[in-house]
């Protein structure tokens, strides 16, 4: 998938964020947390899904930096791929939240390389931040 192609989806998703502004945004809200909720589900080890719970609950504070920084702590040595690509996936959410769109796309690219099934959502928020960042070439 090309940037622009990219860009002109986070653009249209932009759009329909302005004009159901309320739904679309407890709609992203939903989609992270029903991501955490497969993320909770016993990792390899106790400190994994410990710093997760903490990362989550720091989320719904939005204590963002805090969340991100406890997502960075869980080995991922101790994960497989699809779980390491997810965690990939909520940093780059909560670095967009953070209005990190270069982290964003950083992290999000990441969970792509490692082979997130949840691409769309990757892209979608690419999509995004390039649109923040003015990026449309």
């Amino acid at each position: 998938m090309s940037l622009v192609m990219i860009v002109r989806m986070g653009k249209q998703f932009l759009v329909e964020e302005e004009r159901a502004s309320k739904k679309t945004y407890l709609k992203g809200r939903l989609l992270f947390w029903v991501l955490a909720l497969f993320m909770s589900f016993p990792v390899s080890g106790r400190a994994a899904t410990s710093d997760l719970e903490k990362a989550k609950g720091l989320y719904e504070k939005g204590e963002y930096q805090e969340a991100y920084e406890k997502l960075q702590k869980i080995p991922m040595g101790e994960l497989d791929p699809k779980r390491m690509a997810l965690i990939e996936l909520f940093k780059g959410i909560i670095s967009f939240d953070r209005k990190n769109y270069n982290q964003a796309l950083r992290d999000l690219d990441k969970s792509l390389k490692i082979g997130t099934r949840l691409q769309d959502v990757s892209y979608y928020y690419m999509g995004l931040s390039h649109l923040h960042l003015e990026n449309y070439r």
